[in-house]
């Protein structure tokens, strides 16, 4: 992460490592929050998304260690977190292991 701000500092005239810093610091936000919720039950989750709504709203003091994404995407983001199934992780497993054929063999399609 030192070294996006690095080279958005050495690059501070260039308007897209600005905007591809804004972007970077929300999805790191919004992958903080998949990270939480991925161990915790429903209740939880949604006190989780409570606990941020209040904090959002000016009633607690609360900094964003990073970009301060917006609250409404966090919130839908949070309450529509599904866990992997069995079935899409095999899904997904048979997808790379083709590519990895496809690439290592150099077949043309």
């Amino acid at each position: 992460m030192e070294l996006l701000i690095n080279t958005a500092c050495v690059h501070w005239f260039n308007p897209l490592s600005w905007i591809f810093l804004k972007y970077f610091f929300a999805d790191m936000e919004l992958a903080c929050d998949a990270k939480v919720i991925k161990n915790l039950n429903e209740r939880q989750t949604k006190e989780y998304a409570l606990a941020i709504l209040t904090c959002a709203s000016g009633k607690t003091f609360f900094a964003s260690a990073f970009g301060g994404t917006k609250t409404k995407l966090r919130l839908e983001t949070i309450l529509s977190y599904k866990k992997l199934t069995l079935f899409s992780s095999l899904c997904f497993a048979v997808l790379l292991i083709s590519l990895a054929i496809i690439m290592v063999t150099n077949a043309t399609v």
